[in-house]
């Protein structure tokens, strides 16, 4: 009904004025190469387009406005790929990507974007056309029916989700679906979606020094521990929980050398994910459903719960450190590991440490766990359509084409750029990095904090946030802690899937 008004009211006013359009047909698959000669290659198989010069225009904030639109003169590896790209799309379909910035204060605002979409949208006012907004905040969009639903709705882009084209990850997007209706997407576009992923780094000479790689079972390099399948909770604890180097201050401080570096906020949520949990289980098609804490869930919280507590373990939550505060912690050698978002290794701290560092993903639960998996930091960029698009066929034709493209041209460049140390590249960490990148895991309570609560009175409380408050609070007994919520958690659960189902009824 809300998009029915908000085109109604567009054409009130643009009736007097002109005829419409017709639409764009779309010609035969492409050839891999751009209309105009280029070497570019494309992937999709939209073939030739020409939208006449037309606009598609994307509400970004200002600090993650790197992510799609790239400088000219700029000697960064992404801006340089990311200019190369959006020419080459003028080129190809003869259309503009536009960035609508939203400003903020700093790199701490948070609200400033939300604000002025909700704004907007709310309005009827939108000047744009695409939004690439944090997580966190977009989700919180999805139920007042301002978005598109990205599956049944827009051209192109829903028939590669649904067909699990590379650059569309599958596991990512169905998890942000429910029952076959989806609001909110990551495509191979999202660069903060690469950057925000959790994964552990190490220094190559503290754990070649101190033989770690072959305390887990006699392998001569941290990569082919991951690769052997035996890089896992058990090993970590066993490897790290009592390594601890005394640089002689009286008592343990920062100037100590520690096993394992560890951020206690979203660096801790990582390890419910990576071990193959999910507080919603959903399969994209049928309602889904909440987990269930298990025996094997309760061990896994204990076993970090001893970790963290560890001589071992330099367990940062409550101690007031920022992001460089990590970097230079570990890049200073005082930690042979450390929990990482990819993000961390842009900095210039990183990569000009005196000894070269690894990347490699979380553990595995177990040796029978099939894959490595990592949560990621919310403060990635998801997509969304608002309902005051009416140019679907070209939205959705830029969106699928800029998706396949960075998937072919962007990624492996861009790995390869941030994992650079002193101008030498590291091929097994940029491998690593696809092993990551596999293993991303989301989950629709990223989107929904406010609306999947296990403890109400306190800000640690929100579903996604389990792992985070019992490995804080160790005190508190895990099983009693989940049954606390049983009397409306799953009410909260089932309205939110009623929630998706009505406004997919209005979008029909």
């Amino acid at each position: 009904m809300r998009r029915l008004i908000a085109m109604l009211l567009l054409l009130c006013m643009l009736l007097p004025l002109s005829a419409c359009a017709g639409p764009t047909t779309p010609g035969n698959k492409d050839d891999g190469s751009t209309p105009g000669g280029s070497e570019t290659v494309w992937q999709d198989t939209l073939g030739e387009m020409d939208f006449g010069g037309e606009e598609v225009a994307v509400s970004v904030v200002d600090i993650h406005e790197y992510e799609l639109f790239g400088e000219e003169e700029s000697e960064d590896t992404l801006d340089q790929l990311l200019f190369q790209r959006n020419t080459a799309l003028r080129d190809r379909f003869n259309v503009e990507l536009v960035s609508v910035p939203t400003q903020t204060t700093g790199p701490y605002d948070m609200e400033s974007h939300f604000n002025e979409v909700q704004r907007a949208l709310s309005r009827n006012e939108a000047d744009f056309d695409l939004i690439a907004m944090l997580a966190w905040q977009s989700g919180k969009l999805i139920t007042s029916g301002y978005y598109l639903d990205w599956r049944s709705e827009v051209p192109y882009c829903g028939d590669s989700i649904k067909a699990g084209n590379a650059w569309w990850p599958k596991g990512i997007n169905d998890d942000s679906t429910v029952c076959g209706h989806q609001y909110v997407a990551v495509s191979d576009i999202s660069i903060s979606a690469i950057e925000m992923a959790w994964a552990i780094v190490f220094n190559k000479e503290l754990v070649t020094d101190h033989n770690i790689a072959r305390k887990m079972g006699n392998y001569d390099t941290m990569y082919a521990v991951v690769d052997d399948g035996a890089w896992t909770l058990e090993a970590m604890n066993t490897a790290l929980k009592d390594f601890y180097i005394d640089q002689g201050a009286e008592g343990e401080d920062e100037d100590d050398i520690y096993g394992m570096l560890m951020q206690g906020t979203t660096g801790v949520d990582a390890f419910a994910f990576s071990f193959g949990y999910h507080y919603v289980i959903n399969d994209a098609v049928n309602a889904p459903e909440l987990w269930s804490v298990t025996l094997s869930v309760v061990t896994a919280l204990e076993t970090l719960r001893s970790f963290t507590a560890s001589r071992g373990c330099h367990y940062t939550y409550g101690l007031g450190y920022t992001d460089a505060d990590h970097r230079a912690f570990f890049a200073d050698g005082h930690a042979l590991f450390a929990t990482h978002p990819l993000e961390y290794l842009k900095s210039d701290t990183i990569h000009e440490m005196e000894a070269a560092y690894g990347v490699l993903p979380y553990p595995k639960l177990n040796t029978t766990q099939k894959k490595y998996l990592t949560g990621t930091v919310d403060h990635y960029s998801v997509l969304s359509i608002p309902f005051t698009n009416f140019d679907l066929e070209r939205t959705g034709a830029v969106v699928e084409a800029l998706s396949a493209y960075n998937n072919l041209n962007v990624n492996d460049r861009y790995y390869e750029s941030i994992i650079t140390h002193k101008n030498t590249r590291d091929p097994d960490s940029v491998r690593m990095i696809d092993i990551i990148m596999d293993g991303r895991v989301y989950d629709l309570t990223t989107y929904h904090y406010n609306d999947l609560v296990v403890n109400k009175n306190h800000g640690d409380g929100a579903l996604g946030l389990f792992f985070r408050y019992l490995v804080k609070n160790s005190h508190e007994d895990i099983s009693a802690y989940w049954q606390s919520c049983q009397n409306y958690l799953p009410g909260d659960m089932d309205q939110l899937i009623n929630d998706y189902e009505s406004i997919a009824a209005m979008g029909q």
